[in-house]
């Protein structure tokens, strides 16, 4: 994933065609640009359990204490940084300006009961973030700039639509509510609304919300391009 996110369009292009042509399949600009438009999507990332084999091996380190309080609200499965931005956004208590959310769960497989079949191509499913408080479940689905393709728009459709059939509630969130402080404000508020929580109306609370905000996209400007929201 990383050698691809690090080349253009044009350079995957070329090495996708010869990739094709060496192994004798058809080559197809179409799918040459939906993979590399996935891939810079993904992040590589080491899993949890190994950040913290790494810290118990180093316990004197400088910053090992901060990594431990950190890896609280880092959770594995994600498949972008801003499922990471939401996930984290959802999970820091609301001292910290988050919605304190602990039960998070990302991109979990969920497999389609039978009787939906004929609703979709597919037989599971995953949602981007599935949390839980106080017995209720929400879906979280981040959308960026890759989610605005034609094609996509299709696909997420189909798939949100039998989620809902499955008996999931979906929230949506954007690289747009992510850009804008009162944007943010009220997609975590209909989050919120949506699980039953209590609000947080305190202008203390709104100012630690959108310094976390901004803390949460200030290093994906230049990696990811159009799908990051920027200030």
């Amino acid at each position: 994933v990383d050698c691809v996110r690090k080349m253009s369009l044009n350079a995957f292009t070329d090495r996708y065609e010869s990739w094709c042509k060496r192994k004798k399949y058809n080559f197809s600009k179409s799918k040459a640009e939906e993979i590399y438009g996935k891939a810079k999507e993904l992040v590589p990332v080491l899993p949890k359990d190994e950040i913290t084999k790494l810290l118990d091996r180093h316990p004197g380190k400088p910053g090992a204490t901060r990594a431990r309080l950190a890896l609280r609200h880092i959770y594995d499965h994600s498949a972008s940084p801003m499922e990471t931005a939401s996930a984290i956004a959802l999970s820091l208590p609301t001292s910290e300006g988050g919605v304190g959310i602990r039960g998070i769960e990302l991109n979990k497989p969920l497999e389609i009961p039978q009787r939906l079949w004929h609703c979709t191509k597919a037989r599971s499913l995953k949602i981007d973030a599935l949390v839980t408080y106080q017995r209720r479940e929400l879906g979280i689905e981040y959308k960026g700039g890759f989610h605005d393709e034609t094609e996509r728009k299709g696909a997420d459709a189909e798939r949100e639509a039998v989620l809902v059939q499955m008996g999931y509630r979906i929230v949506t969130l954007t690289s747009a509510q992510f850009a804008n402080q009162l944007a943010f404000h009220r997609a975590m508020n209909n989050i919120r609304e949506a699980l039953g929580m209590p609000r947080c109306t305190d202008t203390e609370y709104q100012r630690k919300q959108n310094e976390l905000r901004k803390a949460l996209i200030r290093n994906w400007k230049s990696a990811q391009g159009e799908d990051t929201p920027s200030e």
